[in-house]
């Protein structure tokens, strides 16, 4: 949390979360409605509802976002996805030591806010849709996003590239941010 709100800088933070929290410009409690997709999307639309901003940044939980990710400057009133998303599975002994080039992830993108609360509505339990005019268009960073995956998330694996790399520009080691965020 304090790396989200350090990277977010000046902009605004709405959390929506399953229990209250102390995080943000406001927190949006939902209640104990448990972990799907579905969920995730109504939290998401709950958010995009809430902000009076012309664009939303989504950011997830168990993510590492750098600074340049809410730096970046729609040009329009559309959809973003940032392409350089790696996952670290930091409990994981065969796979700890690594990032893996994951690209796209629904835990690295930017919206114009009315159009993520049509998508988001329309698509109902399965998101917002990609098609025709709505696809995304493609946005690359110098530093990349990182995707945690602890075990306790909603997918604790997903689809990689086989090329793991040991350290990333910004993040530095594995090893040296594994001792940062979880002390080992």
């Amino acid at each position: 949390m304090e790396r989200l709100k350090k990277a977010k800088g000046y902009l605004p933070l709405i959390s929506v979360s399953q229990k209250p929290i102390n995080f943000g410009n406001c927190n949006i409690c939902v209640g104990d409605i448990g972990v799907s997709d579905g969920n995730a999307f109504k939290q998401m639309l709950i958010g995009c509802e809430r902000a009076r901003t012309d664009f939303v940044i989504f950011a997830e939980a168990d993510t590492l976002y750098p600074p340049e990710y809410f730096q970046y400057e729609p040009k329009e009133l559309k959809r973003y996805w940032f392409e350089d998303v790696y996952v670290w599975y930091p409990h994981s002994p065969m796979l700890q030591d690594s990032f893996f080039l994951k690209g796209r992830s629904d835990c690295g993108h930017i919206a114009g806010r009315k159009l993520a609360i049509k998508l988001l509505k329309e698509g109902k339990d399965k998101g917002m849709k990609y098609k025709g005019k709505n696809r995304p268009e493609k946005v690359q960073l110098e530093v990349p996003i990182i995707n945690i995956k602890t075990g306790d998330g909603m997918r604790p694996k997903t689809q990689t590239a086989l090329n793991p790399v040991s350290s990333l520009p910004y993040w530095g080691k594995v090893k040296d941010l594994q001792k940062e965020i979880f002390g080992t």
